[in-house]
């Protein structure tokens, strides 16, 4: 501001003109903005986190002596423990409060209701990249897809089409049906290179709600497959799906299933009561669900609706990760389901009841040691089951923050 002159101080009365008055006012402060962490129960929780707060992993760890002299961390300042030091012993990760209130009433109805919109959410954000092609089904299931005649298959959950562009890869003569209740899904499938009308029909449908003989002719249908798709399902609506493909299924048709098992190293992260929605039922962070299957759970779950076990097998595989450091084990579910006849159902199921592997008991587990991959891939399960990309298992508490 300019000072007013000299002749100005003697006649008060005459003050300088505004002109020559400058003014250089600083902005107000800007209002403190409180950064409010959302529930854990939240679908995005765990990706605005993380990205609010930018952690950083090491990947290395960082000697005393490349730290200037007399440094201390705010950690080794607040508690006189070196950080450095406690890396010799790594902890495990928990990045959720230890709370035990599970999914309320409110998130467990906005999940099922949302289920449709949270994965198309999730194909818009990964298109085809995260499961891999499944190029394993021919030497699971051979036997049930090969064989004269021009076989017609139902791909239920079809996804981006990892199952149905193998299958007409491998079986030239078959005609596969592939539905998803996730449009984007759905138009992944039109767009691939390999699809064409002649071999494949693509359609969305919701197997909970939708009548999936208005697409597909009744009993016109020899296998269905269902690859990690019914455990995205709410357990009280499975029955109805299964009543859906009996609609569509031949007699004596079958369905084979591959799904995610209890044990699973995805379900142990699950740990935390904050993301689970019943027994065995979760909730991942991008707000899509997953079930884990007992043997007895899912034997009953079909005989219940109609089907024969054929075969019901738990498998465990390791996937290690060197780069860092990381072993995965992995339990999948895998069976085979015929659509028996009311008149013989009860006599052959009698027959293969020693194959079927019952029970939660690990002695009846099956061990890979085939080179078969695993659906999941690995590089994007961190955002899917909170395996963070770090060597080290870091200790992240946030109790009181909630």
């Amino acid at each position: 501001m300019i000072l007013p002159s000299r002749l100005s101080l003697l006649h008060p009365h005459s003050a300088p003109p505004l002109s020559l008055l400058v003014f250089n006012p600083s902005p107000p402060p800007s209002p403190v903005r409180r950064c409010q962490t959302p529930s854990p129960a939240h679908p995005k929780f765990r990706l605005q986190f993380v990205s609010r707060f930018n952690y950083r992993f090491l990947s290395q760890s960082i000697h005393s002596s490349a730290l200037p002299s007399g440094y201390k961390s705010p950690a080794m300042a607040s508690n006189g423990s070196d950080p450095v030091e406690q890396q010799k012993s790594p902890q495990k990760l928990q990045i959720y409060s230890t709370s035990s209130n599970g999914v309320n009433s409110f998130w467990r109805d906005k999940y099922e209701r949302d289920a449709k919109k949270y994965w198309d959410v999730f194909y818009k954000r990964h298109e085809d990249r995260f499961f891999k092609d499944r190029h394993y089904l021919d030497k699971e299931w051979n036997g049930y897809i090969s064989g004269p005649g021009r076989k017609v298959i139902l791909e239920v959950g079809c996804g981006a089409g990892n199952t149905i562009f193998p299958l007409i890869a491998t079986y030239p003569e078959v005609f596969v049906h592939g539905c998803d209740f996730s449009p984007r899904a759905i138009n992944l499938v039109k767009a691939h290179k390999d699809y064409t009308e002649t071999r494949v029909g693509a359609f969305v449908c919701d197997l909970t709600a939708d009548d999936l003989s208005k697409e597909i002719s009744p009993s016109s249908v020899d296998v269905v497959t269902m690859i990690f798709v019914l455990s995205a399902v709410s357990p009280e609506k499975m029955p109805l799906v299964l009543q859906n493909i009996k609609k569509v299924l031949k007699p004596n048709g079958h369905v084979l299933l591959r799904d995610y098992a209890t044990g699973d190293l995805a379900q142990e992260r699950f740990s935390s009561k904050d993301q689970q929605i019943s027994d065995n039922f979760y909730v991942r962070g991008d707000g899509t669900r997953a079930y884990y299957f007992s043997n007895d759970y899912l034997k009953s779950l079909f005989e219940e609706s109609g089907f024969r076990v054929e075969e019901l097998d738990v498998y465990c595989k390791q996937v290690e990760n060197r780069s860092r450091e990381l072993v995965m084990n992995r339990r999948w579910i895998q069976a085979v389901f015929q659509f028996a006849n009311c008149s013989n159902s009860s006599g052959k199921a009698s027959m293969n009841n020693d194959h079927l592997g019952l029970g939660n008991n690990n002695s009846l587990v099956k061990e890979s040691t085939t080179d078969e991959e695993v659906d999941i891939s690995q590089g994007l399960a961190a955002e899917m089951f909170g395996m963070l990309p770090s060597k080290y298992d870091e200790v992240l508490v946030f109790d009181g923050l909630f």
